[in-house]
């Protein structure tokens, strides 16, 4: 039996439920949630997935990890729920949390979207019928890639780190150590918004 999702109006209101399917092919506004996961605090190296051939959708593409959301969830919830199907088969995520990026509204697949930032190295435990392998990316050489080989990737995958980019820029060494000498100086950091925690 096909998932039911939540149909949400352009202000991502909940309006109705429908199947996943039918939302794609009415081009209905629905909800997902995506993950991207950083081997360390340096946010230099992410996780990229790709996706089963078996998949109905951009098999065998590259991608980060997520998906939509079930009717009722959370963008929370359905991360959370998503990242277990696809990577951490029988696993339990240690004391680590999920913390929003960005929001996205794609008009490709009308869609709202959170991301979500998680500092995990693993172990993962993938679902083969999800999941066909994963590798471990430096960002500026996965960013570099995309522009030269955007064949190779999902389009939300692609609509993702380009924000990603915008939005969450690479500290210069200059603003890295203003940063470590005003957390000297016992100055507070200045509060984030739930959509800019880079």
């Amino acid at each position: 039996m096909e998932e039911i999702i939540d149909i949400v109006d352009e202000n991502d209101n909940v309006i109705g439920q429908d199947t996943k399917k039918n939302a794609h092919l009415k081009k209905l506004w629905h909800r997902a949630a995506a993950v991207l996961i950083f081997k360390d605090d340096s946010l230099s190296e992410t996780l990229i997935q790709r996706r089963s051939k078996n998949k109905d959708r951009e098999p065998g593409l590259l991608a980060q990890q997520g998906g939509h959301l079930i009717s009722g969830e959370t963008y929370l919830q359905g991360a959370l729920r998503e990242l277990h199907e696809e990577m951490l088969i029988g696993l339990s995520l240690p004391n680590v949390e999920l913390s929003p990026l960005f929001r996205l509204k794609h008009t490709h697949e009308n869609e709202f979207q959170l991301v979500y930032k998680l500092v995990y190295s693993g172990p993962f435990n993938i679902d083969k019928e999800e999941v066909e392998e994963y590798v471990w990316v430096k960002v500026d050489e996965l960013l570099k890639d995309i522009k030269a080989h955007p064949e190779k990737y999902t389009q939300t995958c692609k609509f993702i780190f380009s924000e990603y980019q915008q939005r969450c820029p690479k500290p210069s060494p200059e603003k890295s150590r203003k940063r470590d000498e005003d957390d000297d100086d016992g100055e507070d950091e200045e509060e984030m918004g739930e959509d800019e925690d880079c």
